[in-house]
Order: structure tokens, then sequence, then C-alpha cells
């Protein structure tokens, strides 16, 4: 698969399973099988395999050993070939010890990975048991002679970290419970089984056991026998596999750890990597991590071109102009033509699966599926979809109301997709249905101009009946009538013809189509035989329609020969008339007898015309009333639409806590309906046209249906117009328009510059340019399963809201959607957690990232990184600190 390799490196923070407390085969209680032998090589390396097998089986990715006292000597040590086994497998093994005091107090010293043994055999013996002294006759553990908190100072001393086991003893040690330098407590069970003054005793809220911050609570199984490794255990995200990187998610443990009850496994799609080859971003590797990646860096370093090649890649256009400017510059200057960028990326509906996206500037996307590479004629949107923002992009939204209602949208996708589709497949039945009712009403018109002719046409040709002069014609008469049945019988052929013609195209290509969608593994000889039934009926229909076209080809040669027959005759009657014609002229002065012929065909072809036109009439108002039924579908459904979209506001509006405020107003933004007022009536003035939509009565459907009935009396009070200013009447074509005039919902977004007690909300129109962003920034990162990505988004932000706001948003929905952040502000990283932070750097005409500049915060160069390339980097973490501890 392509990225395989960058796939294997590590990118950053992630969460894995840990039972930090098992046995080992040294206890006294250790239920190790029959045949073990701990002074044979096979048997110990079997057991050890057992114990990592089993670990890796439930998927713990980290274990902390806890023998009482290290265990019994004479049962061998276990802990270095433990770390050894579990590298192989990529396992984190800690080595620890659990040690009983003489006050009753029940301690686990965990130790950085790799530590040998003989380490903590040292610190035991400083602890005051030493080799041959650990354990009594019957096995039992002797108590640690030391004060508890000179136990937990000690161990500090050595490098360890200090675990509480929770017992009955806790109240008596208020001390022990306040000591920063105990970390979290191993609880039996998950935390609903606490009781109420232990959980009050490990939270530090008990008076006179008050602390700082509340210690972690995390599993430990204690497992006396392999397969019972990992029977508890918690989740905990981490970057690096030392005390260090166990100290920050212990210290920040409501983000970082979760008992298997607690875990959500939500599904959302992601990128998971990217590669840039050409241009400024030329051999350039990301391994994006599942939450926040937050992206840092000088001017300069190619942030802005990274997220501009992303948009890029996905298809996904600029929201502003603006922004179309600043992204065709980037594309045009910086990525240059002929560069490529390659995504792997994993969407999530309906069930996740991954796709390669590669585009080269200035080509269109290629989409393959990841596994085989194949080719698929979809778009990037058609599989994948992010949410992207450029610099200042979201500043301009917070100005438009379009762009606002447009977020909104999206961000219900799942819930409005189906009424987006219906909706746009009736207003595309609803456009083809309009033109059809267009055409239908011009060609009435047409046959009714037609038709007014043909009163004077009867009333002329009845005066020349009552002259006799169609008897003395009757010949000529008969013949114009036998011609008029040659030319209907020729349009008659040639209509059923192009049915004919018509019918074979349609039944060939649906037959494919029926083929295509026929080809199932699952009941395969079934549908194999209904093919095969389908397949000969259209071939049999086929072939009869190809008879009958060849009946009609030879109807059409027996038309043809008729004709001639007749035409032959028609020739001769011609020349008998012209004869007879003068003797009429001497009988009729001043009389044309060709008018009276011409007269009668006329009054033969205005009569078809009305019979034709009673079923225009006929078609017409079908079509009326289905397009009603339409209409009345589409009103129904953006009813249902904009409802969906305020039960979701009103679910945001509680997710944002109070600090903003979505208010959503059905009518619609009244600048834009009088807008639309003004198009379908010009005459209106602008301030006629606003007051007309602020009435609560008005609404476009209902102008139409006025308008369409013909009711001016209704039209007058509705446009607010005498009788004398309407328009005489309202066209089908802008009776149509009125009815699919479609005003989005109104969108307030409110900014709360009081307190949740005292709230005192203003518009985001009335607001500062970074309270504005502030506003629309809390709503993107609202719960999406689409990654978001921002660039810059400090530079229009109230840094008070950072680090208030913001920040705590990152931190606690990076495990539930993706993140890729640029920044110059180090608040967003370090105050948000970033799961991984990208140091770019760049010389004049290349960015990249080395080895070692990419990864988690506990990752001592990556702290120094951010320090020393942030604006306020020392500071972000002093106040990271003082928030969390951390």
């Amino acid at each position: 698969m392509p990225f395989e390799d960058l796939l294997n490196k590590p990118n950053g923070a992630r969460t894995i399973w840990a039972d930090l407390a098992i046995k080992t085969p040294a206890s006294p209680d250790y239920k190790e099988g029959e045949g073990f032998n701990p002074e044979f090589a096979e048997s110990r390396k079997a057991i050890i395999q057992n114990i990592i097998s089993s670990a890796a089986e439930k998927e713990i990715r980290l274990i902390g050993t806890a023998d009482y006292n290290l265990g019994l000597e004479e049962r061998g040590a276990w802990l270095d070939d433990l770390g050894i086994e579990g590298r192989k497998k990529g396992i984190s093994v800690y080595p620890g010890l659990r040690v009983l005091l003489e006050e009753g107090v029940d301690l686990v010293f965990l130790f950085e990975p790799g530590k040998e043994q003989k380490e903590l055999d040292e610190f035991l013996t400083e602890m005051g048991l030493g080799p041959g002294e650990r354990f009594f006759r019957n096995n039992r553990p002797v108590p640690v002679p030391l004060p508890p908190r000179e136990a937990v100072a000690r161990a500090r001393r050595a490098g360890g970290m200090v675990l509480l086991c929770i017992n009955k003893t806790l109240k008596e040690h208020p001390a022990l419970l306040a000591d920063p330098w105990l970390w979290g407590v191993i609880l039996p069970d998950d935390p609903d089984s606490l009781s109420p003054d232990e959980t009050m005793l490990i939270s530090g809220t008990m008076k006179g056991f008050e602390r700082k911050l509340p210690l972690a609570r995390v599993a430990g199984s204690f497992a006396s026998k392999p397969k019972d490794v990992g029977s508890k255990k918690v989740s905990i995200k981490l970057g690096s596999h030392n005390l260090e990187g166990l100290r920050i998610a212990l210290l920040d443990w409501k983000a970082k750890i979760r008992f298997p009850k607690e875990v959500e496994e939500p599904v959302y799609s992601k990128f998971l990597a990217a590669h840039w080859e050409g241009g400024f971003l030329d051999g350039l590797q990301i391994h994006f991590n599942p939450g926040f990646n937050a992206m840092i860096g000088g001017r300069g370093t190619g942030k802005t071109t990274i997220i501009e090649t992303l948009r890029y890649a996905l298809d996904e256009k600029p929201k502003t102009d603006r922004n179309k400017d600043n992204h065709e510059q980037v594309m045009r200057d910086v990525f240059l033509p002929g560069s490529k960028i390659s995504l792997l990326v994993e969407s999530h509906e309906p069930k996740p699966k991954r796709y390669l996206i590669e585009r080269i500037y200035p080509f269109e996307p290629v989409v393959r599926e990841a596994e085989t590479g194949l080719k698929l004629s979809l778009n990037p949107k058609d599989v994948f979809r992010a949410e992207i923002f450029g610099n200042k992009e979201i500043y301009e939204i917070s100005k438009h109301q379009d762009f606002q209602i447009t977020l909104l949208e999206r961000l219900a996708t799942k819930e409005l997709s189906s009424f987006r589709e219906e909706e746009n497949s009736l207003i595309e039945k609803l456009e083809k249905q309009s033109t059809e009712i267009l055409s239908l009403s011009a060609e009435l018109s047409k046959r009714d101009a037609e038709l007014a002719k043909l009163p004077a046409t009867e009333e002329k040709l009845t005066r020349f009946l009552e002259m006799d002069i169609p008897a003395k014609i009757e010949e000529k008469r008969s013949f114009e009538q036998e011609g008029h049945a040659f030319e209907r019988g020729e349009a008659v052929l040639a209509d059923i013809k192009k049915m004919l013609l018509g019918l074979i195209g349609e039944t060939s290509s649906r037959l494919r189509s029926l083929q295509d969608e026929s080809a199932s593994t699952l009941n395969q000889e079934l549908l194999g035989e209904y093919k095969n039934t389908m397949v000969e009926f259209v071939a049999g229909f086929e072939r009869n329609v190809q008879d009958l076209i060849a009946s009609l080809q030879d109807t059409e040669a027996s038309h043809r020969t008729f004709f001639k027959q007749w035409e032959k005759l028609y020739l001769e009657g011609e020349e008998r008339f012209q004869e007879s014609l003068r003797a009429l002229q001497d009988r009729f002065p001043g009389i044309d007898v060709n008018e009276f012929i011409t007269l009668e065909k006329e009054a033969m072809r205005l009569r078809e015309r009305k019979v034709e036109r009673d079923v225009l009439s006929s078609r017409l108002s079908m079509r009326r009333d289905e397009r009603r039924a339409l209409i009345e579908r589409l009103f129904d459904i953006r009813k249902s639409r904009f409802s969906i979209l305020a039960e979701r506001v009103s679910r945001w509006n509680a997710d944002l806590g109070g600090k903003i405020r979505i208010e959503l107003s059905p009518k619609g933004d009244p600048e834009r309906s009088a807008v639309e007022i003004r198009k379908l009536v010009p005459s209106i003035s602008r301030e006629n046209a606003l007051q007309i939509v602020n009435d609560d009565n008005f609404s476009f459907k209902a102008l139409a249906e006025s308008a369409r009935s013909g009711d001016r009396d209704a039209l007058s009070a509705m446009l607010k117009l005498g009788p004398g200013s309407l328009p005489p009447s309202f066209d089908e074509e802008t009776i149509s328009r009125m009815e699919m005039v479609d005003i989005p919902p109104k969108v307030a977004i409110q900014l709360n510059l009081g307190s949740k007690k005292e709230p005192r909300y203003r518009d985001v129109g009335h607001l500062s340019d970074g309270q504005r962003c502030t506003a629309i920034l809390g709503i993107l990162m609202l719960t999406s399963p689409y990654p978001l990505i921002v660039d810059q988004p400090e530079e229009d932000l109230d840094n008070a809201f950072i680090v208030e706001e913001i920040a705590d948003r990152f931190r606690s929905e990076m495990d539930k959607r993706q993140f890729l952040v640029a920044t110059h502000n180090a608040n967003i990283p370090v105050l948000g957690d970033a799961a991984q932070i990208l140091a770019l750097e760049a010389d004049v005409d290349h960015s990249y990232l080395l080895e070692g500049r990419y990864g988690y915060l506990d990752s001592p160069v990556i702290k120094e990184v951010v320090e020393r390339i942030l604006e306020g980097g020392r500071e972000a973490f002093e106040i990271r600190k003082e928030k969390y501890g951390l």
C-alpha cells in the first residue's frame, strides 16, 4: 500500500490500553501452571512469552509490574526479560514493585522502562528491606518501616512514580493524600464503585485532605497468571513511552485516561498521510495524528501552502473571493505547475474505508482505492470531506449571512442530506415541468390566436355556400380534402417512426443498466436466470420494433405509391377545374372561387387545430395539477429542513454552554426577500419591498397562489399596491419563479459578553473583528465527523478566548474529531494539548520537516522548539502548568 513506510513513523500522542499493575512469577501466589521451573531457561521463556502474548491479544500496549517486595528471591528475577520481550511486541514494560507500609498504606512504585531490576533491588534495600528480609516464613510481605511521605520522597529521589492502592487506611493519612508527588490511585473496579467518601478523598475535596489537583484514577489487574493480564485496564493518551509521558497523562487524567465503560469509539473521517512532490513542498511527508495536529514554524515555512494544497487536492473551493485570490496565488507561485500532492484519507461513512487522492497542478484530481490502487470515477468530495478555512477566511464568513447559514447546514449535513437530495430532485422536476408548462402555454396561446380567425372564416364560408358555388366545384373540393388526408397520413407516419427509433435506444440503455446491477455473487444462479429472461424479452421486443419499423417503411413506400397515383388524378382534375372556373367567373362576376377553396381548406385546418387545442388545454391543466402537488411537497421539505436545523441549533446552543448563541428565523433575511420581490415586480421600491416582506402575512407561496388564480384584491393587499398600480397580470414564467423562491433562514450568531448567570448577548454584526471570529470559530469547533483545518486563527481571535475557551475545546474534542491548525500562538497547541506538533523549517526555496521535529509536548525537543519559535511559548507553558499541573 502507498504510504506504508510513512504510516510506521511516529505521529505524536496516541491512545493505548494499559494495565499498570501485574504480577510476575516472582510473586509467591503466582499461578504459573504445571511443569514450571524457574531454573529452566525454556520454562522461563515460555511464561514470559505467555504474559506478553496475553497482553498483546487484549491490545495492551503498556504494563507495569507490581510484585510485593519484588517477589521471592528464589523464584528469580523477571523484569529485565519481560522488558526485552515486551519491546519485541511493541509493549512498554514499566518495571515496578509493590510495598505495604507499617502504617497500612499500600503503594506501587513504577520506574523508567529499561531500568534494570538490580537497581530496583537496591532501591528496596534503601527502603529498609534488604535481601533475605522481605518475606515472612508464610510468604507474606514484610512491611516497609517508613512513614508514607518518606517512602514517597525516596521513590521520587530514585526516579520512580508512586501510585496508591485504595484501602481503609486512607483517612488516617491526610498528608500523604495531599502529597503532590503521589500521582494516582489504582482502583479495584471502575470509578462508579467508589464510595462518596473515597471519591472526595482522592479528589482532594474532603476537608483536611485538600490538594490542588485530584489524584488520577487508574487500573491494574494484579494478574497472578498470564491469561488475566489486561483483565482490568484503562486507556491512556500517551506521547512518549517513559515516566514523563505517563506523568503528563496522570496529571491530565480527566482528558487522557478512560476506564473501559467510559471509552467512546467515535467514527470520523481523517487524513492519514500526505506527500508532496515538486514546488516549495517537494519531498515533504506528514503522518497525521487522528486528533489535534498543530503546524508551527516561522513565517514562510510552508504552513499556508500545506493547507491550500490540501484544499486543492480535495477540490474544495475557497468560500470568499479574497481567499480565492490567495489560494490561486499560492498554487501559481509556490506550488507551481507540475507539482503533485498525494493524500491517504479514511472516510467514515457508511463504514471506514481508505482512499488515495492525487492531484497534479493544474489538472483534475484522481481518486483511487487505497488497497488496490484502482482508479475510481469519483471526485474527492464524493468520498471525503474536510472543513477548510484559510487565513482570514473565518473573518470573512463572520460578515456575511449566506456564509453563516451555509456553515450551519454543513454542520448538519448528515441530517439534512436526504432532504437536500429530495429537494434538488423536486427542483429539477419543477424546472423541467416549468419549461413544459411554458411551452404548452405558448402553444396554447398560439392555437388561441389561430382559432380567433375561425368564426370570421366560417361566416365568410357560409356566404359562399349560400351562392351554391360548392356544388359547381364539388370535384375540386373533394381533391383538396383527399390531399389533406395524405398530408395527415405522412405526419402520422413520421411521428410513429420517431417513437419507434426512440424505443430501441431507450430499451438498449436500460438493459445494459439492468445487466450491470445484476452482477451479484449472492444469488448468482437466480439472478442469471432472471437476467436471461429479461434479455430474451427485450431482444424479442426490439425484434418486434424492428419488424414494425420494416412494416412502417413498407407503409411509407405504399404511401408514396398511392400519393403518386392520386397526384396524377389530382393534376387531371385540376385541368378540368381550370376549364370550369372560367364558366363560374362568367356566372358569378366579381367572385373569387379560389378564395372559397382556400377558405374551406383554412376552416378544415382550424377545426383540427381546435381539437388539438383542447388536448393541449387538458395536458396543461394536468401538468399544473402535478406542479401544485410538487410545490406542496417542496414546501413541506423546506419546513422539515428548517425544523431539523432548528433542532440541531438547540443542541448546539446547549453544547456552547451559553458562551455563544445561535438563533434562526424561518422567514429569512428581509433584505434578500426584498431583492426577490423587486425582481418579480421591478416598479416596487426597496423601502416598500422591505415593508412587504416584513408583514407577518406575507409569503412567496401565497403571492404565487394569488397570482396564478388572478385574485387581484389579494395581490393588491399583499404587495401594498392600488389596483391601478398592479401589473395587468403575471405571466407563467414569473409565477413559476414566485413558487420556487427559496429564502434561507436568517441566522443570528451572538456572543455572550456577560456571564453565564447574567448573559449579555450581542450579534456578530455589532462585535469587534476578534469577537466575531471568536463566535464563528466556537461554532466551527462543535462536534463533527469531518476534519477541521484552520490557518492562523489567532490573527482574528481574542487571546483571552484562546486561553479560556478554544484551547479547552481542542482538548475535549480531539478524541472525536481531527484538527489541523497552523499557528504562531503558543497557547493554541500548548493549552490545547496538541497530540502532534509539526515544527516546519524552510530555506529560500524549500520547506522541510526534520526527523525529531514532530511529536507530542512531552518530548523535550518539541517543548524547546515551541518555546523558541512560538509567540509567548514560555508563558504558555506556565499557564499550562497553572491550569493543569503539566
